[in-house]
């Protein structure tokens, strides 16, 4: 086992008060690793407390990209046999016996693995896997459901058991305001109601989502103005389903499948 590889990729923005506390849960990691961290330009610490970081085997790199397309960049740019994709506003407690577990028991397969706490997420995978299915899609929302199905689809899909051990949330610096995801990404109005479109365009495609399930999805509940809101992007999210240019999942299963 020594001799594998695991490439971390991980993608961030706005995300410096957290760096810190994500880099401890690899401080005594024994396996062989590289981290490939693709950074969207962030607009505060986050690319500087990361490059604090940066050797031979951790990089660091700005693009402008969807969160897909940023998962994509890091597997093209890794060279090792198994891909781990992790959240950088998580701490990972149990990282590296939670890999041996699954390298000895689910080696071959795409892996999710949860902690406690809501969003606490890992997964693991072979690179010749991914790469075999065509890689992570480019879409702002969704794009590790996509691949689950995918790979869900195909029969090797395993989700290990929560695990209170293995991982939790990182806090969030209390006196930022504004800490949502879309608020993150953008705080121009109009560009955040155009960012909201997108999202809501890839929810749809990945969700194979009706109105109602929209609704469900915003928990839009009796509240008439939310409703009303969520109405307007589910039309015009709709609107532009064209510009999404690959096959649902599990069409694109079927076609591996075949192959």
């Amino acid at each position: 086992m020594n001799h594998i590889v695991i490439s971390f990729c991980i993608t961030s923005y706005n995300s410096g008060d957290t760096v810190d506390q994500f880099m401890k849960g690899f401080q005594n990691f024994r396996l062989p690793y590289e981290m490939i961290i693709v950074d969207n330009f962030s607009t505060d610490s986050t690319y500087e407390n990361f490059k604090k970081y940066e050797n031979d085997k951790i990089h660091i790199f700005q693009e402008k990209c969807t969160r897909g397309r940023g998962r994509q960049i890091g597997i093209e740019k890794s060279k090792g046999e198994y891909i781990c994709i992790v959240d950088v506003d998580v701490f990972y407690m149990d990282l590296e016996n939670t890999i041996e577990n699954i390298l000895s028991n689910y080696g071959n397969d795409f892996v999710l693995c949860s902690g406690k706490d809501k969003g606490s997420l890992m997964s693991f995978f072979p690179s010749d896997f991914i790469r075999e299915i065509g890689g992570y899609p480019d879409l702002n929302y969704g794009e590790d459901v996509y691949v689950w199905k995918i790979a869900q689809a195909l029969g090797r899909f395993v989700k290990i058991p929560e695990d209170e051990k293995f991982a939790k949330n990182i806090p969030r610096d209390v006196s930022k305001k504004d800490i949502s995801t879309e608020r993150r990404y953008e705080r121009n109005l109009m560009k955040l109601i155009i960012r909201r479109i997108l999202i809501t365009r890839d929810i749809l495609f990945v969700f194979n989502l009706n109105l109602d399930g929209l609704m469900k999805f915003y928990r839009s509940g009796e509240n008439g103005k939310k409703k009303m809101e969520t109405l307007f992007f589910y039309i015009a999210g709709k609107m532009i389903q064209f510009s999404i240019r690959i096959p649902k999942a599990e069409k694109k299963a079927e076609m591996i499948g075949k192959s």
